[in-house]
């Protein structure tokens, strides 16, 4: 009796648990897992671990001694908070047998220091040479409140008062030449003449040619150079890269064009033919505004200063020795028929992208093409009209963008299907329905989904979307779109380059008048676009 009760007992209990365990297991297998399951959890955590060791690492870094070779002052901060010092370091060379009367000061580009200098200095040697590391470059003081040329003038008239240098020959490398000109502007009688070496200037001439334009550009330099200094466990490997951003984001080009047309001493000008960085049609602005300068058109790039200075190692000391024998020309003796032509008003000009700004207008293309492809293609092709570029970079740039593009938004509806379907952003811009009949037609008929859907307004991000969620063969998908694309690009980027060069060639539009264009060419395409919505109706 006691053992069938014990096992009635027994047999009672172990059910009631297997129950219990059943029970528990199954509300743990409907419940949603600890975040620390998850694989994101902890590559973010390796991240901010490695992120904040980086920053420590980084501030515990002790300042790389001065270089044996270079002399320290100490100048005002300019626009600082507060009166502070901070350190300015140069390069001093005193030649034997000094032959010139005046000294020489070598001020560098961005990004750069005195070292750019070490080549031409030695080939320059009976002169008492003066190589400066700016400040916020080199072995100068790093942080600073203002990073313009407009500021490196003034500490470098600082360091000609406290070298107790009355006049000095200038020589001024890229942005140097700017802060050369900003320091001829403010303290003229200090300045015995200046050779612009792949200078910059006029802004008309650099980038987009707009001063707004190109400070968007250069904040996006700026924001992307700090966000990957600060918020990437680098190791102090990106350090030092915002004082070059700084540098161009502060500085102002537009005084620059009346620094010139004021000029009174010597110039000297030299600048390469292949500069891809300053166009060689700035130089040749600049010799225009300045009737007395001398331009020399080497067959170069930006960089000869320093890769081949024996270009200009034999120019320098000649233009200084006859700058200082009074020979060299000044404004008030300059030729009569260059005066005229300085005082003529600047006649602006598209001028072929080159270097940065080709890299600018590729990064530009990869962002529209994201945006609306037929956005892209039709302003490709208005600046290839323009001549911005040739019709073959249009072309390539954009199909760039729809490669990333489509290769994107197809990695998304493959691994984050889910989780962006039930987002309310997605839910915004495309509607469930929409994705279902997407996906039953590149079920029922891949062909027809990839040459018509992706060319039907609003429905290619759904079609790149819906393929992807179906997990159709990824490379074949990829390149099954691309090639659509590549059709459209042709047909529309075509369109718009021939358009416009139509109204360009028939004077009915002016080459340069970007708005004008964009208004004819879009205005015909939604007329386009909407008699053809309107005969689909009919």
């Amino acid at each position: 009796m006691l053992a069938f009760l014990f096992e009635t007992a027994f047999g009672k209990s172990r059910r009631i648990f297997a129950e219990s365990k059943n029970f528990l297991l199954s509300k743990n297998l409907h419940s949603k897992k600890p975040f620390y399951f998850y694989k994101r959890f902890w590559l973010a955590a390796i991240y901010i671990l490695l992120l904040i060791w980086s920053t420590f690492y980084r501030h515990a870094q002790t300042e790389k001694p001065i270089s044996d070779d270079k002399k320290i002052i100490f100048v005002q901060t300019i626009d600082g908070a507060k009166p502070d010092k901070i350190r300015f370091a140069y390069k001093e060379t005193l030649p034997e047998n000094q032959t010139g009367t005046l000294p020489v000061l070598l001020i560098h580009g961005s990004p750069g220091d005195a070292e750019a200098f070490d080549g031409l200095t030695k080939l320059l040697k009976n002169r008492r040479i003066i190589a400066v590391d700016l400040p916020g470059f080199g072995d100068s003081e790093k942080n600073i409140p203002d990073y313009s040329v407009l500021a490196h003038a003034r500490y470098v008239l600082e360091l000609l008062d406290q070298l107790k240098i009355e006049k000095a020959h200038l020589v001024g490398f890229s942005m140097g030449g700017g802060v050369v000109l900003e320091l001829e502007k403010i303290a003229a009688n200090r300045v015995a003449s200046i050779a612009l070496v792949s200078s910059i200037g006029v802004q008309e001439d650099e980038l987009f040619g707009n001063y707004y334009l190109n400070h968007v550009v250069h904040a996006a330099q700026l924001a992307a150079l700090y966000a990957l200094q600060e918020l990437t466990p680098h190791f102090g490997m990106f350090d030092g890269m915002l004082s070059y951003a700084r540098n161009f984001y502060d500085t102002d080009q537009r005084p620059l064009r009346a620094d010139l047309q004021k000029t009174d001493v010597p110039v000297l000008i030299t600048h390469g033919s292949f500069d891809p960085l300053v166009p060689i049609e700035a130089a040749r602005e600049h010799a225009r505004l300045v009737p007395q300068s001398e331009f020399v058109e080497l067959a170069d790039n930006h960089f000869y200063v320093f890769m081949r200075p024996e270009k200009i190692s034999q120019r320098l000391p000649d233009f200084w020795q006859r700058t200082e024998n009074g020979t060299a020309k000044t404004r008030a003796n300059a030729d009569a028929e260059r005066i005229a032509a300085a005082q003529k008003p600047f006649a602006p000009k598209i001028i072929e992208a080159k270097g940065a700004t080709v890299f600018v207008f590729f990064l530009l293309f990869l962002i529209l093409t994201f945006l609306g492809e037929d956005l892209a293609f039709l302003l490709a092709g208005i600046f290839a009209a323009e001549g911005w570029f040739g019709f073959t970079f249009a072309v390539i740039a954009c199909l760039f963008g729809c490669f990333a593009a489509i290769f994107f938004v197809l990695l998304l509806g493959r691994f984050y299907r889910q989780r962006i379907l039930q987002s309310s952003l997605f839910k915004w811009f495309i509607s469930q329905t929409a994705i279902d009949n997407l996906s039953d037609r590149i079920k029922n008929n891949r062909v027809q989904a990839v040459f018509w859907n992706r060319n039907l307004l609003g429905f290619r991000v759904p079609t790149y979307f819906a393929a992807g969620m179906l997990r159709i063969d990824f490379w074949r998908c990829l390149f099954a779109f691309l090639a659509a694309a590549v059709g459209w690009a042709f047909g529309l980027i075509g369109f718009s380059f021939l358009a416009a060069k139509s109204l360009i060639a028939a004077d009915l539009i002016d080459q340069q008048s970007f708005w004008a264009l964009s208004i004819f060419i879009f205005g015909f395409y939604f007329l386009a676009k909407f008699v053809k919505k309107k005969v689909d109706r009919n």
